[in-house]
């Protein structure tokens, strides 16, 4: 097999596990009850319903991201720092709408890595990210790891917090 036709199979798989850590996010968090959306345990930063915003801040963020690496040609770029996400502590959530809003952002940027075609997936940038001082050679193919490793995250942390939430103290 020659290295193209390698790069594209690594691609499709890595676009394949962005796709099924999505999956599994949404799954375990259907699980959650309603009653249960506000709950944050002690240390923790989000509620059960933060982490929908959360994690779609973080993939909108990569997204707008992908679109200035490209301008930028694979050169140079500067991320600036995203306004912290609103957490939903305190108000009732549309969990059907909240995850449509992370579905979407999902799907734009995995139609986003799904076109960029021969080694743009993993050429790299120099990605200045907030308080670096240094850049960091960023690639499609790193934001994809990055997210699916975030999905997989918070799918664990939902799994982890129902279980902490339903133990006797």
């Amino acid at each position: 097999m020659d290295q193209t036709a390698s790069n594209i199979i690594d691609q499709q798989t890595a676009l394949a596990n962005f796709d099924h850590a999505r999956d599994d996010f949404e799954t375990a968090f259907q699980a959650v009850p309603d009653d249960a959306l506000a709950y944050k345990p002690e240390g923790d930063d989000y509620t059960l319903a933060d982490l929908l915003p959360h994690i779609t801040g973080s993939i909108s963020g990569y997204s707008h991201l992908i679109d200035k690496i490209k301008e930028a040609h694979f050169g140079e770029v500067r991320v600036d720092l995203p306004p912290r996400q609103a957490t939903l502590t305190g108000r009732s959530i549309d969990r059907q709408n909240v995850l449509l809003e992370m579905e979407a952002a999902h799907n734009t940027l995995a139609s986003k890595l799904r076109g960029m075609l021969g080694d743009d997936f993993t050429r790299q940038a120099l990605v200045y990210f907030p308080g670096s001082t240094e850049p960091y050679p960023t690639a499609a193919a790193d934001i994809t790891g990055w997210l699916t490793d975030h999905y997989n995250e918070h799918t664990l942390q939902v799994a982890q917090m129902l279980e902490q939430r339903n133990s006797p103290s």
